[in-house]
């Protein structure tokens, strides 16, 4: 991921075996702005999602991460 500052505007989703790597003189820096839509209400709303696998078909629960992930 180069150098820079991101503001994602839903999850970001890591799949097993994907591995997040910062480059550059300076690290990259992700920032969730104030009142992203989508993050404001219930809980369990994450700006990086560490997932187990993909989900299998539409509609299914993405698994969380574990230390095998």
């Amino acid at each position: 991921m180069p150098e820079g500052n991101y503001r994602p505007g839903k999850t970001i989703y890591v799949w097993p075996g994907i591995r997040l790597i910062g480059y550059g003189a300076r690290r990259p820096v992700l920032i969730l702005g104030e009142n992203t839509p989508g993050f404001q209400e219930g809980s369990r709303k994450y700006m990086l999602f560490f997932a187990g696998g993909r989900p299998r078909a539409a509609g299914e629960p993405v698994r969380d991460g574990n230390p095998g992930t």
